[in-house]
């Protein structure tokens, strides 16, 4: 297993993970954020290569104490390590960019706590859908 210093310049959409550059490529670490700069360890013996943070060296202003003494083994819970409101501003995007790849066009207000969905691709009829979301902790 190798160990190499790298840097976190963004969230993967997907999956909440860090995206580092390495040689050349783009790849996603577990628990890290953008900013932040770690050690990473790469296990490039199996078929495809795992990348495993094992320290931080520059914290990112979001990172907070995730207060979960089974956070790092249990992997249920992607965005713990994050403040609350780079949390939602993520979940944000997410659905922003889910929006877009379903070619719906979307208005998220967070003020009013709803997200109103129009269909781009009309035929004869309008489709909108208004969500609302409520914090419940």
């Amino acid at each position: 297993m190798k160990k190499v210093e790298l840097k976190c310049f963004d969230l993967d959409i997907n999956n909440g993970q860090g995206l580092c550059k390495y040689q050349g490529k783009t790849i996603s670490v577990n628990n890290m954020l953008p900013k932040e700069v770690g050690i990473v360890e790469i296990d490039e013996d199996r078929k495809y290569n795992k990348y495993k943070l094992v320290k931080i060296l520059k914290k990112s202003n979001n990172r907070v104490d995730d207060g979960c003494s089974i956070y790092s083994k249990c992997g249920s819970c992607h965005l713990l390590h994050m403040d609350y409101e780079s949390q939602i501003e993520y979940k944000k995007n997410y659905v922003s960019y889910c929006l877009k790849k379903e070619k719906l066009d979307g208005k998220i207000d967070m003020k009013k706590k709803h997200i109103e969905l129009f269909h781009l691709k009309t035929v004869k009829y309008k489709l909108k859908i208004k969500m609302k979301f409520v914090k419940l902790f």
